[in-house]
């Protein structure tokens, strides 16, 4: 029984610490993005590039002829 009092205490003190920060928060400065939305008509006429990298570590791109044959290495 006088372990876990110890235990107890322990967390009690834990959460008395962590309890305050959880309320405040923190405050995180992100970047302000430049870009714009891409236009739907664009997306209309327009089909998404596509890069693959399997677990082997071949690359598949979804242009051209051959899009289920991984890319040739350039060398």
């Amino acid at each position: 029984m006088v372990p876990y009092i110890d235990v107890m205490l322990v967390l009690l003190v834990i959460f008395m610490i962590t309890a305050p920060l959880l309320k405040e928060g923190v405050k995180v400065d992100l970047p302000d993005a430049g870009a714009k939305p891409i236009d739907s008509d664009f997306l209309k006429n327009h089909e998404p590039l596509i890069v693959t990298i399997d677990a082997r570590g071949r690359l598949y791109v979804n242009f051209g002829k051959n899009q289920d044959q991984p890319t040739p290495r350039p060398r």
